[in-house]
C-alpha cells in the first residue's frame, strides 16, 4: 500500500485534471503532483473531530476493549487516529489499506473481532456511514449504533432490509454523546 498510494493519488488526480478538460502533457503532470502533494500535507495537518467522538472512546474504552476500523491509506489514517488524541485507548486498530480489504467487507469486522477477542453478537459497532459501518457490522452478526447527525435511516437499510427490520440490532442515535450501549 505504502508504494501503491502515492502512484494512485498522482493517476487520481490526472484523471481529475483531464475530466475538468485539462490535456495531457507536462503542465497536467505538474499540477497532478502538485494537487497530491497539497493533498498529502492537508491530511496529515490534522483533521476535525466530531465534537464528542473523544469523550464517547473514553467513556467506552473504560468498561470495554474499543477498536477503530477505518478505511483508507494506512499512514494518513494512523495520523488521524494519533492527532485525534484517542491512540491510547484503542486495543485494536484496522485499517483498509494495511488489511486489503475495506468497510463495508465482512472480513474488516471480523478481524476487529479476533483482535479485539470478542465474538460478534457481544459487539457493538458505532459509526455513521449506514452501508459501510452499519451494513458490514451486521453482515458479522454485530449490533450497531447507527450515529445519524439528524439524518432519517435509508429506506432500505444493509441487504435490502428497512430500518425498522433490524431495529433490534440498529439503534440511532443523533450524535456521540448520545451512544449508549445497554
Amino acid at each position: 500500500m505504502a508504494a501503491w498510494a502515492p502512484a494512485y493519488r498522482h493517476e487520481a488526480w490526472r484523471a481529475a485534471l483531464r475530466a475538468a478538460g485539462r490535456e495531457d502533457g507536462p503542465r497536467l503532470d505538474a499540477d497532478a503532483r502538485a494537487l497530491s502533494a497539497s493533498y498529502v500535507a492537508r491530511q496529515r495537518a490534522g483533521h476535525p473531530v466530531l465534537p464528542g467522538a473523544v469523550d464517547l472512546v473514553r467513556r467506552l474504552s473504560a468498561s470495554v476493549p474499543v477498536a477503530v476500523v477505518t478505511n483508507g491509506p494506512p499512514d494518513i489514517q494512523r495520523l488521524k487516529i494519533e492527532q485525534s488524541g484517542v491512540a491510547p485507548l484503542l486495543s485494536a486498530v484496522v485499517i483498509s489499506g494495511a488489511l486489503g480489504v475495506g468497510k463495508p467487507h465482512p472480513d474488516i469486522f471480523r478481524t476487529a473481532l479476533e483482535q479485539l477477542g470478542v465474538p460478534a453478537e457481544r459487539a457493538v459497532m458505532v459509526g455513521d456511514n449506514w452501508e459501510r459501518d452499519v451494513g458490514g457490522a451486521l453482515a458479522v452478526g454485530m449490533r450497531a449504533v447507527w450515529i445519524s447527525h439528524g439524518r432519517p435511516p435509508p429506506a432500505a437499510g444493509p441487504s435490502g432490509a428497512g430500518a425498522g427490520a433490524d431495529g433490534h440490532r440498529v439503534t440511532v442515535a443523533g450524535g456521540p454523546s448520545e451512544v449508549t450501549l445497554a
